[in-house]
C-alpha cells in the first residue's frame, strides 16, 4: 500500500509522505514551514501532534491547538499557552475538553472568548455565562447559540392533550399533569367567571330604568 501524500503547499517545493516513522524524523529535522504543514494537516496521527505540540515554534503549536486530530489532554494544556493565537485555536477546536472552554471563557481577549462560544462542544452553563460578556461579539455569539438550543417547554395540558390525541392510557395520561397547577387554574377561571357575573348584575341593574311613584290622589 503507498503511503498517503499531504496537500502539496502552494509556497513548499515538497511534497511531505505521511508515513509514521518518516514523520518522526521530520519533525525533529525538518524547517518550521514543514513542520506547520504537518500539524496543520488533518490526517496526522495523534501521536505526532502530541510531540509538535513541544515544538519551540509558536506557529507549530498554534497549527497543533487547531487540529482536530490532537488529543484531548494535548489541547487542555495548549489552552494554557501564552500565544493567544494557540489558545483561539483551541477555543474553536471541536474537539476541545469541557475543562479547557470553561478556563477559555473567562480568557482576558475577546476573540477566543468567541471562539468558545461559537464551539458546538461548549455547554449551556459557559454559553450563559459569554451571553452576559462585556464585549459584544462574544455576546452575540453566545446568545445566537442559546437561540439555536433553547427547546420551549411545551405546557403540561397541552401535552396531555397531545398525548390524548395518540390515545394514550388514561392513568399516563392524568400522570402527566401537574393537578395542583391545574387546580389553581381552575380556582382562577371560576373567581374570574364570578366576577364577570356581578359586574353583569350591576350593569343590568344600572341600566334598568327606575319606576316613578305614583302621584298621590287628591280628594
Amino acid at each position: 500500500m503507498e503511503p498517503r501524500r499531504a496537500k502539496t503547499d502552494e509556497h513548499m517545493q515538497f511534497d511531505l509522505i505521511l508515513d509514521e516513522p518518516i514523520l518522526k524524523k521530520v519533525t525533529d529535522t525538518a524547517p518550521p514551514e514543514a513542520r506547520w504543514i504537518i500539524a496543520k494537516d488533518p490526517i496526522t496521527p495523534p501521536e505526532i501532534l502530541k510531540e509538535l505540540a513541544e515544538d519551540k515554534d509558536y506557529g507549530v503549536k498554534a497549527n497543533v491547538a487547531g487540529n482536530e486530530n490532537t488529543p484531548e489532554e494535548v489541547l487542555g494544556d495548549l489552552s494554557k499557552s501564552d500565544e493567544w493565537v494557540t489558545r483561539s485555536n483551541v477555543a474553536a477546536n471541536p474537539n476541545a475538553p469541557p475543562g479547557a472552554l470553561k478556563r477559555l471563557a473567562t480568557d482576558p481577549l475577546w476573540p477566543v472568548r468567541r471562539n468558545v462560544a461559537a464551539n458546538p462542544k461548549a455547554d449551556i452553563s459557559i454559553l450563559k455565562e459569554l451571553a452576559a460578556d462585556a464585549d459584544e461579539r462574544p455576546r452575540l455569539e453566545a446568545e445566537k447559540r442559546l437561540a439555536a438550543l433553547e427547546v420551549k417547554p411545551i405546557p403540561q395540558v397541552v401535552m396531555a392533550r397531545e398525548h390524548m390525541r395518540m390515545a394514550m392510557p388514561a392513568k399516563r395520561l392524568v400522570s402527566l399533569i401537574d393537578m395542583d397547577a391545574l387546580e389553581h387554574r381552575i380556582q382562577v377561571h371560576r373567581h374570574r367567571k364570578q366576577r364577570r357575573a356581578k359586574k353583569g348584575k350591576k350593569a343590568r341593574k344600572a341600566a334598568k330604568p327606575k319606576r316613578r311613584k305614583a302621584a298621590p290622589k287628591q280628594g
